[in-house]
C-alpha cells in the first residue's frame, strides 16, 4: 500500500478511501516502477470511479490522472469514466495552449512598449515544473510588473480587447472607496483582473504578490525578484520566471496563504522541486529565514514529503519535522485537505499562525479587524468626513457575524 505518512507519521487523513490513494499515487509526473504495480492493484479492487473523478476535478488534478491511469492501465478503467476524463483532459490542453500563445502575444506586447514582466504560476509553473501544457489545470495568466508601468500596461491591455473586472472595477466610480482605505481599494489591492470575453482569457497584472494586509508575509518588491529572474521555454518563445530557489519560497508562501486547500498546490511543489534537482537548499533556507518564511518553508516541505515522497535534504526535512508550528499546520491540513473546505475563521487563524514575522501577524490582524469593506460601506454610508468610524463599524460587524447575532 502506499506509504501516505513515510517517515514522519505525522499525516493523518482517511487513507482507507483506496480512491485517494489511487490521486496521489496518479497525481504525478513520473510514477516509479513499484507505484505502478500498486495503481494496477487498486484498480482491480472496488473503485468508486465517479467519487475520483470528483475529487480530482475538485483539485484540478484530473489531466495527470487520466494520464497516467491511460498509460498504465487503460483497460482496467470503466470505458465511461476513462472517456469523462480525456475530456476534460483535452479540453485543459486546449485552453492551456490558447492561453500561452496569448501570454506569449502579451508579451511581445509589454516589450515593444518596454515593459518588463515576469508570468508566474499557471502555463510557466506547467512548463516549468510539469514540462508539459497538458499536465497542470491553468484558469488564468498571472504577471508581474512594475507598479510604474500600469497606466501604460492598462492602456495596452485595453486597446487589445481586455476590459477591467475584480474588486478595483467594481468601485472604479466610487472614488472614496477606490483611493480610500478600504480592502478594495488601490491602496489595499496589489493589482487589477481583466478579461477578454471573446477569447475567454483572464489576465492578473499585478504590481506585488502580496496584498497589503499580509505584505511582511513574502517581502520581495518587484525590482529583487526582477534581479534574479531566470528564464523558461514556452512555445518557442523565453519568459522570465523567479529564480528556481525563489520559486519554492513562493510556492511555499501561495500554498500557505491558502490554507493548502487544493492538493494541485502541493502537487506544484512537489513537481517543481523534482524538476530542478540543482537547487541550492542552503540559499533556500538562509533566504527562508531572513524573509520570515521558515514555517512556510518546513510547511511545504512536510506536505510534498509526506503526499508525494519528494526527496528533500536531511538537515531540511529534520528542522521542518522540529518545527512544532508547521508539524501543527500540516495536520490540520492532512485531516481536512480530502474532507471540506477551511471555514473562514479557521482560514484567519491559519493564516496568521503560518508567518514567523511578529510584525505581519499584528498587521494581518489589524488589517483583518479595521480594514473596512463594500459590506460595511453597504450597511452605513458615511460622509468622507466621518470616515475614521468605519473602523469601529468593522469590528462591530464581524462580532456580530462570528457570533450570529
Amino acid at each position: 500500500m502506499l506509504d501516505i505518512k513515510s517517515k514522519t507519521n505525522l499525516l493523518k487523513i482517511p487513507t482507507q478511501r483506496l480512491e485517494i490513494e489511487l490521486l496521489l499515487a496518479c497525481s504525478r509526473t513520473n510514477v516509479p516502477f513499484e507505484l505502478k504495480a500498486r495503481i494496477q492493484e487498486l484498480v482491480q479492487q472496488e473503485i468508486d470511479w465517479k467519487y475520483l473523478i470528483e475529487l480530482a476535478s475538485l483539485h484540478q488534478l484530473i489531466s495527470l490522472v487520466y494520464y497516467n491511469l491511460t498509460a498504465i492501465c487503460k483497460d482496467a478503467v470503466p470505458p465511461e469514466y476513462l472517456a469523462t476524463m480525456r475530456q476534460v483532459y483535452v479540453h485543459n490542453t486546449q485552453k492551456n495552449m490558447a492561453i500561452a500563445g496569448e501570454l506569449v502575444k502579451i508579451n511581445r506586447l509589454f516589450q515593444a512598449n518596454q515593459i518588463f514582466a515576469i508570468p508566474f504560476k499557471g502555463i510557466t509553473l506547467a512548463m516549468s515544473a510539469y514540462k508539459n501544457l497538458a499536465f497542470r489545470d491553468s484558469c488564468d495568466i498571472d504577471i508581474l510588473i512594475g507598479k510604474r508601468d500600469f497606466p501604460l500596461a492598462t492602456k495596452l491591455l485595453l486597446n487589445a480587447g481586455y476590459e477591467m473586472t475584480g474588486y478595483i472595477a467594481t468601485v472604479k466610480d466610487n472614488l472614496e472607496i477606490r483611493y480610500g482605505s478600504f480592502l478594495q481599494s488601490e491602496n489595499n489591492q496589489k493589482g487589477y483582473d481583466f478579461i477578454h470575453r471573446q477569447k475567454r482569457i483572464a489576465i492578473d497584472l499585478q504590481w506585488s504578490l502580496v496584498e497589503q494586509a499580509k505584505s511582511h508575509y513574502f517581502n520581495l518588491d518587484f525590482e529583487q525578484l526582477k534581479a534574479e529572474t531566470g528564464e523558461v521555454f514556452l512555445v518557442g518563445c523565453k519568459l522570465p520566471q523567479f529564480g528556481s530557489e525563489t520559486m519554492v519560497l513562493y510556492l511555499c508562501f501561495h500554498g500557505s496563504k491558502h490554507c493548502w486547500q487544493s492538493l494541485k498546490w502541493i502537487c506544484d511543489l512537489a513537481e517543481f522541486i523534482n524538476a530542478h534537482p540543482e537547487l541550492d537548499w542552503q540559499k533556500i533556507e538562509e533566504k527562508a529565514r531572513v524573509l520570515k518564511l521558515t514555517t512556510m518553508l518546513h510547511l511545504g516541505m512536510l506536505l510534498a514529503h509526506n503526499f508525494y515522497q519528494t526527496t528533500i535534504p536531511t538537515f531540511l526535512l529534520s528542522a521542518a519535522n522540529k518545527n512544532i508550528r508547521a508539524r501543527s499546520l500540516f495536520k490540520q491540513v492532512g485531516e481536512m485537505v480530502f474532507i471540506r473546505r477551511f471555514t473562514q475563521w479557521e482560514d484567519y487563524r491559519f493564516v496568521f499562525q503560518i508567518t514567523d514575522s511578529k510584525r505581519g501577524k499584528i498587521k494581518f490582524l489589524r488589517k483583518l479587524l479595521f480594514t473596512p469593506t463594500t459590506k460595511d460601506w453597504d450597511t452605513i454610508r458615511l460622509p468622507k468626513s466621518l470616515f475614521p468610524l468605519y473602523y469601529l463599524i468593522r469590528p462591530y460587524r464581524l462580532t456580530k457575524v462570528f457570533f450570529g447575532k
